[in-house]
């Protein structure tokens, strides 16, 4: 069965339509879904509603979610580019036509499996590697002390330490993990299909199949000889990510793939500053703050913007990821706190849609405002009447 709902959207289904025994399974994904069980105040039917994700959730062979995004599908594309700073490295050329969150997902796809076969085509990043080996032939410099035990142990052999320039090295490794990943999935175009097994085919005869995460595509160091393998490090930390469990056995398989708008928004909103605000201003995502010495007690703020002139915080923002909610007293209270630490005047709350209400307040010296990144309309255009909006207030 298909469980369709649309992002933010509570709806209802009848106990026919939803048994029991996949309600207790919905129940085991309260962290994606909000799930009501039958009640006399609705009507004895199941309540059911995203909690901020889109895509496709397996529940078990037979049954799955399928959570439509409010958003357009191209401005998600937007989001993504920014979000996983796609966007600076010139991946996404002329215009993709996007149907749905599988054409997404696909797309990237693809493109992923271009820059890795054009990469192939050069030839893998190698690098010389340290290596011991016993020989019948000396090969680089001569262990002596490993050599002499061998002889003694009836082992004729020469034990060697020398470098050898191999490609089996985790940058390939990741990449081949996540195209082993994505060719495992039900891909719906044979186009995208073809490019996935050509990479597929061009990785697995140089490099070894070792589990990877999107954690190891962070904190890795780039130079000459491999900087374009950054951009593809990217897309994968995006597929390992979002891409779920297999739905072996489903008739109609979908592509398991998920996302956390919550989290999407947080940081398109943050790498989209980033690229847009005036020169003097410098714009950290991600700010720790420790309330006591030893760490045990911190918080983060989602965005710090600082005046580089003055060397100051202007302002701190945090983003709320509710279509059509207004700003509550606990929103406030946050936002508060972060800038009292921040010592500085003014706290944005940052909303998603145009349907939240504009609201303001003041608790002591400081100013808090809600300001809207419209992501339903076009991004960028969306994006400077928010930046606008910022400056504005801070003037």
């Amino acid at each position: 069965m298909l469980i369709d709902l649309i992002e933010e959207t509570q709806k209802s289904f009848s106990k026919k339509e939803i048994d029991e025994e996949v309600a207790l399974k919905l129940s085991n994904y309260h962290e994606k879904i909000d799930l009501v069980w039958p009640n006399p105040t609705n009507d004895f039917n199941y309540k059911i509603k995203s909690r901020g994700w889109v895509g496709y959730i397996p529940i078990d062979k037979k049954n799955i979610i399928s959570i439509k995004p409010k958003a357009p599908l191209k401005n998600i594309f937007g989001m993504l580019e920014y979000a996983y700073k796609l966007k600076s490295f010139n991946f996404l050329e002329g215009t993709i036509e996007l149907d749905n969150l599988n054409d997404l997902f696909e797309e990237l796809a693809a493109i992923l499996s271009k820059q890795i076969i054009i990469r192939i085509k050069k030839g893998l990043y190698g690098d010389y590697v340290n290596q011991t080996e016993d020989s019948v032939f000396v090969r680089g410099r001569i262990n002596i002390n490993e050599t002499i035990k061998n002889f003694n142990n009836g082992f004729p052999k020469v034990n060697c330490s020398f470098q050898e320039h191999l490609t089996d090295l985790e940058d390939n490794q990741i990449l081949l993990w996540t195209i082993h990943t994505l060719s495992r999935t039900k891909l719906e175009k044979e186009r995208v299909r073809k490019l996935v097994n050509q990479a597929y085919r061009g990785l697995v005869q140089r490099v070894s199949l070792n589990r990877k995460s999107a954690l190891d595509c962070l904190d890795r160091i780039y130079h000459r000889m491999n900087i374009d393998y950054q951009p593809m490090h990217i897309l994968c930390r995006f597929f390992l990510e979002n891409i779920g469990p297999s739905l072996g056995g489903m008739k109609n398989d979908f592509i398991p793939f998920i996302l956390n708008m919550p989290n999407l928004f947080e940081s398109f909103v943050a790498e989209w500053l980033k690229q847009n605000v005036p020169e003097y201003i410098s714009v950290i995502d991600q700010h720790k703050v420790n309330l006591n010495p030893d760490g045990s007690l911190s918080f983060r703020i989602d965005i710090v913007l600082r005046d580089n002139l003055r060397n100051k915080t202007l302002c701190v923002l945090d983003t709320k990821y509710k279509i059509n909610e207004n700003p509550n007293e606990s929103d406030i209270a946050q936002i508060t706190a972060y800038a009292a630490e921040q010592k500085c005047d003014h706290g944005f709350l940052i909303y998603p849609s145009s349907h939240v209400k504009e609201t303001s307040a003041f608790p002591g010296n400081i100013k808090i405002n809600t300001l809207v990144f419209d992501i339903s309309k076009n991004i960028d255009e969306s994006g400077n009447n928010f930046l606008n909006a910022l400056l504005s207030k801070l003037k």
